[in-house]
């Protein structure tokens, strides 16, 4: 008797979709990740004014642009949770590779600071992990977009 194959998590990202059920699993998958996405940002955006309480750096101004980033990854989530955002998904996979390329420059521009500095790859992983399930959100909203029309 052959035994079943065990998909990967990576595996199975690249395989075709073949069920509408594996296509909504992968848009699940993403809108988790672009919540995660937006958790981290509202994280940073408090360490950076706690840590310019006390020699204020930053602006209001800028505080408030950050939040409004956050608000419409927001938007994007909850349209790709609604299976109707395909362009949204295409959107939130472009925002999140800017913040994490960005991300990339100032930690290699500035190795010795920063709280993140000994959990670098770990954190460098995770932000791996989330790509990979934004790029399966966009997979499955295409699927499903390409099923509607037919």
């Amino acid at each position: 008797m052959p035994r079943k194959r065990v998909s990967s998590f990576i595996g199975e990202t690249f395989q075709p979709i073949e069920a509408r059920d594996r296509a909504i699993r992968f848009i699940h998958g993403g809108f988790y990740a672009g919540l995660v996405f937006a958790c981290m940002l509202l994280l940073a955006s408090t360490i950076q004014y706690s840590q310019d309480f006390v020699y204020p750096s930053i602006e209001p101004k800028h505080l408030i642009g950050l939040f409004l980033y956050t608000a419409l990854i927001l938007f994007l989530c909850f349209r790709i949770r609604r299976a109707h955002g395909q362009i949204s998904a295409i959107l939130l996979i472009i925002l999140y590779t800017q913040d994490f390329v960005s991300s990339l420059f100032n930690y290699f521009s500035q190795p010795e600071s920063g709280p993140v500095y000994g959990i670098f790859g770990l954190l460098f992983l995770i932000r791996i992990i989330l790509l990979l399930f934004l790029y399966r959100a966009v997979r499955g909203c295409s699927y499903l977009k390409k099923l509607d029309q037919t």
